[in-house]
Protein backbone atom coordinates (compact mmCIF):
# COMPACT_ATOMS: atom_id res chain seq x y z
CA UNK A 1 0.00 0.00 0.00
CA UNK A 2 2.63 2.59 0.32
CA UNK A 3 3.86 2.16 -3.25
CA UNK A 4 0.08 2.50 -4.31
CA UNK A 5 0.25 6.08 -1.72
CA UNK A 6 3.02 6.85 -3.03
CA UNK A 7 2.28 6.96 -6.39
CA UNK A 8 -0.79 8.68 -6.13
CA UNK A 9 0.64 11.67 -4.65
CA UNK A 10 3.39 12.20 -7.12
CA UNK A 11 0.85 11.84 -9.64
CA UNK A 12 -1.75 14.65 -8.21
CA UNK A 13 1.34 16.87 -7.29
CA UNK A 14 2.50 16.64 -10.73
CA UNK A 15 -1.15 17.08 -12.26
CA UNK A 16 -1.44 20.31 -9.96
CA UNK A 17 2.31 21.60 -10.44
CA UNK A 18 3.28 20.71 -13.40
CA UNK A 19 6.49 18.99 -12.28
CA UNK A 20 8.36 15.89 -10.50
CA UNK A 21 9.32 16.50 -6.79
CA UNK A 22 10.43 14.19 -3.42
CA UNK A 23 7.38 12.75 -1.45
CA UNK A 24 9.65 14.44 1.56
CA UNK A 25 8.82 17.88 -0.06
CA UNK A 26 5.19 17.56 -0.21
CA UNK A 27 3.19 18.84 3.22
CA UNK A 28 1.95 16.07 5.35
CA UNK A 29 -1.52 17.02 5.45
CA UNK A 30 -1.76 16.92 1.35
CA UNK A 31 0.04 13.25 1.86
CA UNK A 32 -2.98 12.56 4.78
CA UNK A 33 -5.91 14.50 1.73
CA UNK A 34 -4.50 11.67 -0.91
CA UNK A 35 -5.09 8.84 1.52
CA UNK A 36 -8.22 9.47 3.02
CA UNK A 37 -9.65 10.31 -0.59
CA UNK A 38 -7.83 6.84 -2.09
CA UNK A 39 -8.99 5.21 1.26
CA UNK A 40 -5.95 4.16 2.21
CA UNK A 41 -3.93 3.71 5.13
CA UNK A 42 -1.55 6.02 6.09
CA UNK A 43 2.00 4.03 6.76
CA UNK A 44 4.08 4.41 9.83
CA UNK A 45 6.72 6.64 9.16
CA UNK A 46 9.03 3.85 9.15
CA UNK A 47 7.35 2.29 6.10
CA UNK A 48 7.20 5.83 4.40
CA UNK A 49 10.86 6.59 4.39
CA UNK A 50 11.62 2.82 3.52
CA UNK A 51 14.20 2.02 6.71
Amino acid sequence: MVQKLGLLVILKTVQKQGFFTTVFEIPNGIIQHIAKQAQVLLPSDKEWIGI
